[in-house]
């Protein structure tokens, strides 16, 4: 699929000086396209069982305390979940595709467990450019900070400061890059559990 465009690169032919010089477009492909990755991580299965979880989590932790127990309780988290999920998740498609960046996870191409985690997460901060080499991932941080931002309209105080807002985007910076980093091995570890069946 055809995930963007380099700059068009001019070529003469070098017998013929006065022909006219034609622009030549390098294509980038990616392995899948923004709009593909923001709809899966956003709209599909696990994504809706990724809000579950961590609405049951705070269903354990009775957080916030004003929203109580039961399922009234576990709805309202489960809204504060996904909501936060899809105003993350958008904010960092619109950001990351106006600035050029690739939104999914490409493994490191070295040996090693401590290059290959390392690698995974400076890609917290980094992705792949769409015109080639990496970028900083201004879309990740736009994401996460206006999800965390925007979930103090939702929250009872006192979790609905600025400062909760922020230490909940930060939260969700910690788990792209543990996100990232399970990326990376999980083809290795489903490799090694299938082998022991």
């Amino acid at each position: 699929m055809v995930a963007g465009l380099a700059p068009a690169v001019f070529c003469q032919d070098s017998t013929n000086p006065s022909a006219s010089i034609a622009p030549v477009t390098p294509v980038v492909t990616a392995p899948s396209s923004n709009v593909d990755h923001y709809l899966r991580h956003t709209y599909g299965p696990v994504a809706v069982l990724g809000a579950g979880v961590s609405a049951g989590l705070a269903q354990w932790k009775d957080y916030p305390e004003d929203w109580g127990q039961g399922g009234e309780g576990y709805g309202k988290r489960l809204a504060a979940a996904y909501g936060r999920k899809v105003i993350k998740n958008s904010v960092d498609l619109s950001v990351a595709s106006l600035h050029g960046e690739v939104l999914a996870y490409r493994r490191c191409q070295c040996s090693g467990f401590w290059p290959r985690a390392g690698f995974a997460f400076k890609r917290t901060f980094v992705r792949p450019a769409l015109g080639g080499g990496t970028t900083p991932a201004f879309g990740r941080f736009a994401g996460a900070y206006a999800a965390g931002l925007s979930s103090t309209l939702w929250y009872p105080a006192p979790y609905n400061t600025i400062g909760e807002g922020f230490r909940r985007g930060t939260m969700y910076l910690g788990f792209d890059a543990a996100k990232n980093v399970f990326t990376e091995f999980w083809p290795d570890i489903k490799r090694k559990l299938l082998r022991r069946e």
